[in-house]
């Protein structure tokens, strides 16, 4: 793994810092990012070790609580980055309410903030853009994503399982980069979601190797979490 530039260097030593503070603060809810190993041939993702906190731009298998930890570490950065641009993708505008306020609040610091998601849009949000996109399309992918013009960070997430697990928890499978080259072609797919281009949509996760993770091995792992 190449290093990472001195400016990047900084915003995920920031970033990680502020994720080491939530991640304690949600002590032994879920479970700590779990690294995977992938079969090059055919995409298949293999659970390996526990990690403390997860590397840029490695693919990890998050609790919903990591996920929350990783989110609200991209905010903190948002809320010192005036001018930037901050998206959110969350699938329905019913899962937008506990966002609700925080992100108001980037809203009057940010130049833009734009919220991605299906059902009925969320009243009484000044400075928050809603875009409507096919639940379709959304229903699998998280992504929170920053490109201000000194920090990018993004963290970008599939649900590891298209339906419940047997235990009702919620696991995905991502990474997070601050990279800006990264965080620019995130923000590039995340646009034309709403256009509906097919053709697109169907390539555009492929260059980032995220991988599956069978429901056997994920029940399996979660049941042997429980028993912890």
């Amino acid at each position: 793994m190449f290093p990472l530039p001195s400016h990047e260097q900084r915003v995920a030593e920031l970033f990680l810092e502020r994720l080491r503070c939530y991640l304690t603060q949600i002590g032994r809810l879920g479970f700590p990012p779990v690294r995977l190993r992938i079969r090059k041939r055919c995409g298949e993702g293999i659970l390996g070790g526990f990690a403390e906190v997860p590397r840029a731009e490695a693919a990890y298998l998050f609790s919903r609580e990591v996920l929350q930890a990783m989110e609200r570490a991209v905010e903190d950065l948002a809320a010192d980055s005036p001018r930037g641009r901050f998206y959110f993708l969350c699938g329905s505008f019913d899962d937008f309410f506990p966002y609700r306020e925080r992100y108001v609040q980037l809203a009057q610091r940010l130049g833009t903030v734009r919220v991605f998601g299906s059902g009925d849009v969320p009243e009484d949000c000044p400075g928050i853009e809603f875009l409507t996109c096919d639940p379709r399309k959304l229903s699998r992918y998280r992504l929170v994503l920053l490109e201000g013009p000194k920090r990018h960070a993004t963290v970008f997430c599939r649900r590891a399982l298209t339906g419940s697990c047997s235990d009702g928890k919620e696991v995905f499978v991502g990474f997070y980069s601050v990279n800006p080259i990264m965080t620019s072609f995130l923000r590039w797919w995340v646009q034309i979601v709403p256009c509906g281009v097919e053709r697109v949509l169907e390539q555009w996760e492929k260059p980032l190797l995220l991988p599956e993770v069978s429901p056997a091995e994920l029940e399996r792992f979660l049941r042997e979490c429980n028993g912890r």
